[in-house]
């Protein structure tokens, strides 16, 4: 039974040691993915951070992100991404250049306007902006790991004047370089390149808010920070991760080129995108059903983290590294209990005990000096010694336990007695109780932050 306690104060001593170990790698990477959020938050004109409105937290509310590419290969038209928490939505709407939206063309006109006319004419409220300068696409892209388009026709467009990609029709996995050719394919302002950007930032949206790890997180704040600039903020890129890997269903929406979103076919395509869930069936939609992520962590871990930051993992760590050092100290404790005592040798004799076997010797010597004597007629004389016999004194016995010495029964203690007597009694037991007092107060911490 000792052995088996040995064995769980071990494991337990395993797991916190880990555990802390894991958590100080997060909160490093979840550092750096930070830093880099703030870094693209810099650039972010005034303009069309004065035109946004204050926004809740993307875990409590719908939130509406308006992502648009800029530079030589970009077309003007945009792709607005929906986030439902409630309802496990993600909705995509794909604005082309020549809509026409408050009598202008999409194309025309800023981003602050377009914020304003989208909330007052379509009722459409933006509440982030990602700008993507698509001159560095290809850094982005394989910042993200990449990404996967649904390719309509198959395409072949020139690499250099002696070289050529071919696109096939149907799902194309794209790097870096290979988006950055695909978005070359029709002329400037054709609708076959806008179209080719759409698909392009549609899937870089839905892959950078695809991460496997905060290791992939922190890959994709770098990449955001050398080739985007946007409002978003670190716990809000985080609630949105955590609301695409929990959406069990994402509707794709298109408004229809060169007509007025306000009329026609546009107010229904609307609808379907700003729907709650994806029941909603509209002409220019689609709605997917898709696998949530198998493993996510609790909505209230999310909320201390966005609050926190890398506190969070901090504390949790300390935490698991304070639970770590009192299984090492209870484990010492229980193998100096299980030692066995060390052997000792004879135990010594008192000093009334060691007079009277002196005492006994020099009787036994006495008698040998008389009898050889006898034998040889002579007179014994010891010099300087009595040959008399000596008498030894009675040996003195210590006392035993239960020779009449008073002893209080544990009900006869105090208070304070018997609190010091189970201390020193169970100390194994304050040990397991003092960690689990540490685990129970970091979960209530946790529980009652979220």
């Amino acid at each position: 039974m000792r052995k088996l306690g040995q064995a769980l104060v071990l494991l337990v001593l395993g797991i916190s040691a880990a555990a802390a170990a894991g958590l100080v790698v997060l909160a490093v990477q979840y550092h750096r993915f930070s830093t880099e959020i703030h870094r693209s938050e810099a650039p972010l004109p005034a303009t069309i951070r004065a035109a946004l409105p204050p926004s809740k937290s993307t875990l409590d509310a719908p939130q509406v992100t308006l992502v648009r590419g800029t530079g030589g290969l970009a077309s003007g038209g945009l792709v607005l991404f929906r986030t439902v928490p409630d309802k496990g939505t993600a909705a995509f709407l794909s604005v082309p250049p020549s809509a026409i939206v408050d009598g202008g063309r999409v194309s025309r006109q800023s981003i602050p306007r377009l914020v304003g006319a989208l909330r007052t004419r379509l009722g459409i409220h933006v509440a982030h902006v990602a700008v993507i300068n698509l001159a560095n696409v290809s850094r982005l892209v394989d910042g993200i790991g990449g990404i996967e388009i649904h390719n309509p026709a198959a395409v072949e467009l020139p690499v250099s004047p002696t070289r050529t990609w071919r696109f096939p029709a149907g799902t194309v996995q794209l790097n870096g370089p290979h988006t950055a050719v695909y978005l070359r394919q029709g002329l400037a302002g054709s609708e076959q390149r806008d179209l080719a950007e759409r698909r392009v930032l549609r899937a870089i949206v839905g892959h950078a808010l695809e991460p496997t790890s905060v290791g992939d997180l922190q890959a994709t704040g770098t990449a955001v920070a050398h080739s985007a600039v946007t409002d978003l903020t670190d716990a809000d890129v985080l609630g949105l991760v955590w609301d695409r890997l929990h959406s069990t269903h994402v509707v794709q929406c298109a408004l229809p080129e060169n007509a007025a979103a306000e009329s026609g076919r546009g107010p229904g395509v609307v609808a379907g995108f700003l729907a709650p869930d994806a029941s909603a069936q509209a002409a220019g939609c689609s709605g997917t059903a898709i696998a949530a992520a198998p493993y996510l962590p609790p909505k209230a871990v999310v909320v201390l983290v966005q609050r926190y930051g890398a506190s969070a993992f901090v504390v949790v760590a300390a935490a698991a590294v304070a639970v770590a050092l009192a299984m090492a100290a209870l484990f010492v404790r229980m193998r100096v209990r299980a030692r066995p005592p060390a052997a000792v040798g004879p135990p010594r004799r008192s000093v009334v005990a060691r007079l009277a076997g002196a005492a006994g010797a020099g009787m036994r010597r006495s008698e040998q000096l008389t009898a050889r004597a006898a034998r040889a007629g002579t007179v014994l004389v010891e010099r300087r010694r009595s040959a008399l016999p000596r008498i030894s004194p009675p040996r003195i016995r210590p006392p035993h336990r239960n020779s009449g010495a008073l002893i209080l029964p544990v009900e006869a203690l105090g208070l304070r007695s018997r609190v010091r007597r189970f201390a020193y009694t169970h100390q194994d037991v304050l040990w397991v109780a003092l960690a689990a007092a540490i685990v129970t107060t970091t979960v209530a911490v946790v529980l009652l932050a979220a």
